[in-house]
């Protein structure tokens, strides 16, 4: 799926916050920021604001990212 830069996608986990589910280095590489974290009713979820484009190195190759993940 292809964003425009402002576009934004939200993310729900039920565990606890943490900011080691989306470190900034990864998002950036991205091109996506964290905006803001809320939890309601056991679940938080992240809002994650593209920022800028995604570089066209991304989607990776089939197999590339279960060997060298971004998260």
């Amino acid at each position: 799926m292809e964003m425009a830069a402002g576009g934004r996608a939200g993310e729900t986990t039920a565990r606890a916050p943490s900011s080691e589910r989306w470190p900034p280095g990864p998002l950036a590489d991205l091109g996506l920021e964290s905006t803001a974290t809320v939890t309601a009713e056991g679940f938080t979820y992240q809002v994650l604001c593209q920022v800028r484009l995604c570089p066209e190195r991304f989607p990776r190759r089939v197999g590339v990212p279960s060997r060298r993940p971004l998260f």
